[in-house]
């Protein structure tokens, strides 16, 4: 897949101590718009497997077991049964658009598992319903939650859908000081590491993910 040869020619950079994000304004005229996340998940493995595919792709499918996981889980929790709740699961996993993706090194279902992740911690914590725990749990898994979006974000930075709803959820129908706080907490632990990336980069980070 020509994306799998994009990423791991940038984990092959950082491994030789190489800048991937930097401004395009000279050769080699090849510069990162993805987030680091999983370059830097592969880029632990590669001691281990070595410059390859493997080290991306084993993430990928920990990620494809993790999200179809999250998705029977909730289905359990919602008062599914097994069977729908693996349905659900397998649905997910058989899809062609999954299934096809799966076995490569690309970012978008480590991105997913992360934000579902963020969803399932505000649902778990503030959803309706007699499972939901007593209110001395709602920081802890308020913050889980503001660590899985901004973790999702920096895997695939479209993956900004997931914290609003979560948001507009927590402003409209349980209280707006749990969503100012999801908020707050979203923008000073993405922005603070999107700043001092920035930074450390020489500018480079912005030139990668927004300019380019």
């Amino acid at each position: 897949d020509y994306g799998e040869g994009v990423l791991l020619h940038f984990v092959k950079q950082w491994s030789q101590g190489q800048p991937i994000y930097k401004a395009i304004d000279s050769y080699p005229y090849v510069v990162a718009n993805y987030p680091p996340l999983a370059i830097l998940l592969a880029l632990i493995l590669t001691p281990v497997l070595g410059l390859s595919y493997v080290a991306g792709r084993i993430w990928t499918l920990v990620a494809l077991v993790a999200v179809t996981s999250l998705i029977v889980t909730w289905v359990r929790r919602s008062g599914g049964r097994w069977l729908p709740a693996a349905a659900a699961g397998l649905l997910f996993a058989g899809s062609p658009y999954v299934y096809h993706w799966a076995p490569l090194f690309r970012i978008d279902l480590i991105g997913l598992v992360l934000t579902l992740g963020g969803l399932y911690a505000v649902s778990a914590g503030f959803g309706p319903g007699d499972k939901v725990p007593r209110a001395g749990w709602r920081r802890p898994v308020l913050w889980l939650a503001v660590v899985l979006f901004v973790a999702g974000l920096y895997a695939k930075q479209s993956f900004f859908f997931a914290p609003a709803a979560a948001l507009v959820y927590l402003f409209f129908f349980v209280d707006r000081r749990s969503a100012l706080a999801l908020a707050a907490g979203i923008a000073l632990l993405g922005g603070g590491t999107f700043l001092a990336a920035n930074l450390i980069s020489g500018g480079g980070f912005w030139s990668g993910l927004v300019t380019a």
